[in-house]
């Protein structure tokens, strides 16, 4: 506990990072504010991709304690949320699956100094830093958290079976049901959990061995106790891949290319396990680069022989059953939990990157487990030196690594240095250089991202708002449209092509027709609503104009500019008192905009609409 507090005690003051953690949690409705509306709904449908209705009610109770004081915050659709709750939550988690560990362990191989160092380099191993450090992986540290309960307690119900009288599988059936449960709540905090039942049945087939159970009927009773598992597994998978669908995937490789990019990451994994530098958040590992690789046949091969190795290895061991085969089981835990992100089926962030360090998370228990057993066997003072030597190491390198998580730009720039490929890299090095208003500087980082992959639809709009700072709007158009030409589904990049033709270009015919079409996409669009309604007042149909502004005051009840261009419609349609009442209410919300005030004091006196709505209505 003391080493994971010195090591990732530093995260505590990170920041939320805009990689996933806005999505999951500041903007996402279901979680802030935290409602029960909120957490029926997340129970109720997927959110972002992905059926984990856990991991969203666990961020929940944390956004609640995160929440403001202040009441003008609370107020807000989206409150600002005090980041520390969250980090110190993956802390914990992380803290309480080290302790886990170490109790399996000390099951497995009965030796309190083997299991510490087994557990250490669980907690320590530098690709353990992404699950820690970043908020977003409180899903893999929640899934191996009920993984591990539920795991001890099927070891408690299998090694309390008993057949001698039916009162005796009271107890057994007791801790069965527990493990079950908790199983299905791994199942519910993160898909990869489906790697649960193969690892125990590993476990228990190779490493639980009761001398009046031959090894057939040893495997045969892991096989019947864990089956309703692997059924309910392949359930929560079927429902999670339904969200991830061949639509919302941008690149599917065929099945042959699978299973060179399952060797390819296996070969990637072995590599960061014994020599774990340098590490990135994000890899330039994506499918079809990883598919163009020269050295892709050597690298993919090697390791699939491996597998299939170790595949024979495990038959030979049905009848070979020895402590010596530690190493044999640690080997098959550790491909098991990471047989589901090999890109086998793919998956949606296989678009990214087809390997990331977080999934290695639970992956990390098959060599604690060989770590745990040689410790235990030859537990000497060279042992205890050595061993020593190598946690120390693992931990000055992981809080080195962990220090890169401070905020969004260090930790890009690091991962722009460790992996110069990696199109996400550049794309947010660009917009840590666009949020300080140094457009240019973001230009180079943008086109990069693009010229690495030319489908990524989110690094030609991010030129776009890029080239619309630098007041090129012919420019930005044009890449607002590249982004649709990549993803005609992408509704902010239209949202921000309508807004250069509204505000910049004077095309209001198409900034109207963008409008419209994300509407039609997400009727829950505010802004779209709100500049809808200010092109129908432009093109003089402010009697049209005014159910988008009121749809748009609906859905966001405290935003100035929509009570301004509301009260310019009613002004326009000569209902005067409703205007200024609208008018006076936008400048309550927003007393700073000097705009809201000179147009109210204007407005006042006079008895007629403005002559030319193009100099008051907002842009």
């Amino acid at each position: 506990m003391v080493a994971v507090a010195l090591v990732f005690g530093q995260t505590y003051r990170h920041e939320l990072m805009d990689w996933d953690d806005t999505a999951h949690i500041v903007h996402n409705p279901n979680v802030n504010p935290p409602s029960w509306a909120g957490l029926l709904n997340t129970w109720r449908r997927p959110f972002f991709h992905l059926y984990v209705p856990v991991t969203y009610t666990f961020f929940s109770g944390e956004a609640w304690l995160a929440q403001p004081n202040t009441a003008s915050q609370i107020d807000r659709p989206a409150p600002a949320l005090d980041a520390r709750v969250f980090h110190l939550g993956n802390i914990v988690l992380h803290t309480a699956n080290v302790l886990l560990v170490y109790v399996l362990l000390l099951r497995l191989v009965g030796h309190r100094g083997g299991a510490c160092f087994g557990a250490l380099l669980f907690a320590l191993h530098p690709v353990q830093v992404e699950s820690v450090a970043w908020v977003s992986e409180t899903r893999g540290l929640l899934a191996a958290c009920f993984s591990l309960l539920a795991a001890l307690a099927y070891f408690r119900a299998v090694g309390e079976e008993s057949l001698a009288s039916t009162k005796s599988w009271v107890r057994p059936a007791m801790w069965y049901v527990v493990a079950s449960i908790a199983f299905a709540l791994a199942l519910l905090s993160k898909p990869s959990a489906v790697a649960l039942p193969p690892i125990l049945l590993l476990v228990q087939g190779l490493l639980v061995v009761r001398p009046e159970q031959s090894a057939t009927r040893r495997w045969a009773k892991a096989a019947l106790w864990l089956l309703p598992w692997f059924g309910l597994a392949v359930v929560l998978a079927l429902v999670n891949k339904s969200q991830q669908s061949s639509e919302v995937i941008r690149f599917v490789p065929a099945p042959a290319e699978r299973l060179l990019i399952a060797g390819d990451a296996l070969t990637f994994y072995l590599l960061k396990l014994f020599f774990p530098w340098p590490l990135a958040a994000a890899y330039g590992h994506s499918a079809p680069q990883v598919l163009a690789d020269p050295l892709l046949w050597p690298k993919a091969l090697a390791p699939l022989a491996l597998a299939v190795a170790l595949a024979v290895a495990l038959a030979v061991a049905l009848v070979w059953l020895r402590p010596r085969a530690i190493w044999l089981s640690g080997a098959g835990v550790f491909l098991a939990a990471l047989a589901p992100v090999l890109g086998l089926v793919p998956f949606g962030y296989e678009d990214i990157s087809t390997v990331a360090d977080r999934y290695l998370y639970l992956a990390l228990l098959g060599p604690a487990l060989v770590v745990a057993y040689f410790a235990s066997v030859r537990w000497s003072t060279a042992t205890i030196a050595l061993g020593g030597s190598v946690v120390a190491l693992l931990a000055l390198v992981s809080a080195w690594q962990a220090s890169y998580w401070i905020d969004q730009e260090t930790l890009f720039a690091q991962c722009l240095w460790a992996s110069p490929r990696s199109y996400i890299a550049h794309e947010k090095v660009g917009l840590a250089y666009l949020n300080r208003r140094e457009a240019a500087a973001a230009i180079e980082y943008f086109q990069s991202a693009c010229d690495i992959d030319p489908t990524y639809a989110i690094a030609y709009n991010n030129l776009g708002t890029a080239y619309r700072e630098l007041q090129r709007f012919e420019d930005a158009a044009a890449q607002y449209q590249r982004a649709l030409d990549r993803d005609p589904a992408y509704n902010v990049a239209r949202y921000n092509l309508g807004n250069v033709y509204l505000s910049n270009l004077d095309r209001l015919g198409e900034a109207r027709d963008c409008f419209e079409a994300v509407i039609r996409a997400n009727p829950r669009y505010a802004a779209a609503h709100l500049n809808l309604g200010v092109v129908l007042v432009r093109q003089g149909d402010a009697a049209a104009a005014l159910p988008e502004l009121e749809e748009a005051l609906r859905l966001a009840p405290n935003d100035a500019e929509t009570l301004f261009s509301l009260g310019y419609a009613l002004w326009q349609l000569g209902r005067r008192e409703e205007a200024l009442r609208r008018f006076s209410e936008a400048v309550e919300r927003n007393p700073r905009e000097p705009r809201y005030r000179q147009v109210l004091d204007r407005l006042r006196g006079a008895t007629t609409t403005p002559n030319d709505s193009r100099n008051t209505i907002p842009p």
